[in-house]
């Protein structure tokens, strides 16, 4: 009965199901079970941040890296111990959004954002808003940082959302057939950073900046 978890489960199938019949039509997989079993541990895997990988990934193309990107992402639901931005903000964001288009044609409409059945309170809403734009802000920013470290463009913004997300493989050389031992140690020292602030939501480890945290 829980909405998230049917965001979550219909995400799920989506996904699999779009990885399974591409790589069996396309002639990458021959066999339709073994598409589809292939197809349905690596979407779990990722999504749950588990981290496993029985198949490299980047040999099936650019399309399927970039749904393995979008997958470490969104990855599993709120209070899990999984990381990446959690479904249930992702569904959140998503009612907000589809309340300002109803917005521009009934300006006056008392239109709330509910979940289960039950209004979500703005203050929540704006907290979920600033926090995929600090998601994605740190995620643009780890681009550049590791970049400038001397990584290459996939290998970059692979780690910088496998790390954010904390899901282990990455893209390139650190995606599930490679490893991390070969990038540069400040970049490793970055990535930690990162895993950290990921792992606790943002807001706990990025307040430590803050003058007025530590003033009485």
């Amino acid at each position: 009965n829980d909405e998230e978890f049917r965001w979550y489960a219909i995400i799920c199938l989506i996904f699999i199901g779009i990885i399974a019949a591409s790589l069996y039509f396309s002639g990458q997989l021959s066999n339709f079970e073994y598409a589809f079993r292939t197809s349905l541990f690596q979407v779990t895997s990722v999504i749950t941040t588990t981290g496993f990988a029985t198949v490299d990934y980047m040999n099936w193309g650019a399309f399927y890296s970039l749904i393995i990107c979008l997958l470490m992402l969104f990855c599993a639901c709120a209070g899990s111990t999984s990381g990446g931005i959690k479904i249930v903000r992702i569904i959140i964001l998503f009612k907000n959004a589809i309340n300002e288009f109803k917005r521009q044609v009934h300006p006056n409409a008392v239109l709330p954002v509910r979940l289960n059945g039950h209004v979500v309170p703005i203050d929540a809403v704006t907290k979920v808003l600033a926090f995929l734009f600090l998601y994605l802000a740190i995620m643009i920013i780890s681009f550049l940082v590791l970049a400038f470290m001397g990584m290459g463009f996939e290998e970059s913004v692979g780690a910088a959302i496998s790390c954010m997300g904390n899901v282990g493989p990455g893209l390139g050389d650190i995606g599930p057939s490679g490893h991390f031992n070969s990038i540069p140690i400040p970049a490793k020292w970055y990535l930690c950073f990162i895993m950290l602030t990921g792992r606790l939501e943002l807001f706990t480890v990025l307040s430590l900046f803050m003058p007025a945290f530590w003033k009485k």
